[in-house]
């Protein structure tokens, strides 16, 4: 399927829907940005300029948008060349590096996503804070886990293609003791081959998959749950971009008896999926953008860091920091948690993909996720320079070079790769500027 500009982005629609073990995208020539594309169900995105006499010029912005993309979304990239008038000693490459991944075939199931290294690191955090977590409510009979986009039961690494297990098999195998009610919640066709897998695998299990929207879903779940609503539960919510709406989390939060703690969540907050849906006009904003992302705050202060950007009052660091503050602060005193972390995930290329933000009112969580965050922020950078050093030596044993490091590699790899990072490290939000009184 071809799509050149945002006009056609609507043929990706139809190209879901089509019966296929591979689905891919051309977007070649790219002619326009593409900051809407929608990649669900895609396993392939392939971009490249024009070429030929008067070949058009491709912004370099133009293909890192569905570069970054591809990576947050776990579809394989391929960057095929710039448009004619570019260097051939620049001609394959973006931002100084190869892309020339392609679809995983060979070995695992058809449709399996593809995820980078992040993806194994956000699990294995997920999983010591579950195994934690069923621990130490041991004493009592009955635990709820609920997965509010639980994604696909096959997933590998996109460099390995080793198994990475998802979210809910981790849920399931957690089992001393075990999560004794789990919830899942993903869209169709998704939905019906995750709840087969498991179902399979885990026959005995209290284990139900609610097909559609989560965010009309979970609420009924809750409602079903009632009964039981004192056993201790945990929320995994990790979506796309936008796609959790504060009206969730507000359920979520509220599920059990108010005397009691609240249902923890972990919430993926992927600030740049949300950003590119940000003009840089005011006037050019699109109605639907602007109430998905009131619907995802659970209100339209964000709009004032989205007017102070504009201004070029604020950078765009500052921003994301703010909107990252915002969501934070909003989890503490609207839905009453007593602490918020945001663990920072980056891909292999060092740019922010997401935040992990963990909401507890418990002493006991606060104290586990802190460590498990200190040690995932050490781990993180390691796991990062490793995936782009197999990436270095997967691109070289293609073209048949012998890889050698000099000083500088060597220090690439060891070093991060841009400075001030940090990953982790806990302070409380603060009063949003807009709401202090001078």
């Amino acid at each position: 399927m071809s799509v050149e500009t945002e006009r056609y982005a609507f043929r990706v629609d139809h190209l879901r829907s089509v019966g296929a073990a591979i689905r891919f995208v051309s977007a070649e020539p790219l002619l326009g940005p593409l900051p809407h594309l929608n990649l669900e169900g895609i396993n392939w995105l392939i971009v490249g300029g024009e070429s030929g006499p008067g070949a058009r010029p491709m912004a370099k912005t133009w293909a890192r948008d569905p570069r970054d993309q591809c990576h947050t979304a776990g579809v394989a990239f391929l960057f095929k060349q710039w448009e004619a008038e570019i260097p051939k000693s620049d001609g394959q490459e973006l931002d100084c590096i190869s892309h020339d991944e392609l679809p995983v075939t060979i070995g695992v199931r058809p449709m399996s996503r593809t995820w980078g290294y992040w993806t194994r690191g956000k699990l294995d955090v997920l999983r010591q804070y579950l195994d934690a977590f069923t621990t130490a409510s041991k004493s009592t009979s009955e635990r709820i886990y609920i997965d509010a986009f639980a994604g696909d039961p096959e997933n590998v690494d996109r460099l390995t293609g080793d198994a990475i297990e998802g979210s809910a098999r981790i849920a399931l195998s957690i089992d001393n003791p075990p999560f004794t009610h789990i919830r899942l919640f993903e869209t169709e066709p998704k939905a019906k081959k995750l709840e087969s897998v498991l179902r399979a695998d885990f026959p005995s299990r209290d284990l139900k998959v609610y097909r559609g929207n989560c965010n009309i879903r979970i609420p009924e779940a809750l409602e079903e749950l009632k009964r039981i609503n004192r056993a201790p539960t945990f929320a995994f919510v990790d979506p796309n971009g936008k796609e959790a709406e504060w009206g969730t989390l507000e359920a979520l939060a509220n599920f059990r008896p108010s005397h009691l703690t609240k249902a923890e969540l972990f919430l993926l907050f992927a600030i740049p999926m949300f950003t590119r849906l940000l003009r840089v006009k005011v006037d050019q904003m699109r109605p639907q953008d602007s109430a998905a992302i009131t619907a995802m705050f659970g209100s339209d202060d964000w709009q004032h860091i989205y007017d102070a950007r504009l201004e070029e009052i604020i950078k765009p660091k500052q921003a994301r920091n703010e909107y990252l503050n915002l969501m934070r602060w909003r989890l503490e005193t609207v839905l009453g948690y007593n602490w918020t972390h945001p663990l920072e995930v980056r891909n292999e290329y060092g740019n922010i993909i997401y935040y992990m933000i963990f909401a507890t009112d418990h002493e006991t969580g606060d104290r586990i996720i802190k460590h498990l965050y200190t040690k995932a922020a050490t781990e993180f950078p390691a796991m990062r320079q490793a995936a782009r050093r197999l990436r270095r030596q997967k691109e070289d044993d293609e073209r048949g070079v012998m890889l050698l490091f000099d000083n500088e590699d060597l220090q690439e790899l060891r070093a991060p790769i841009k400075p001030g990072e940090k990953f982790y490290e806990h302070e409380p939000p603060e009063i949003p500027w807009f709401m202090r009184v001078i």
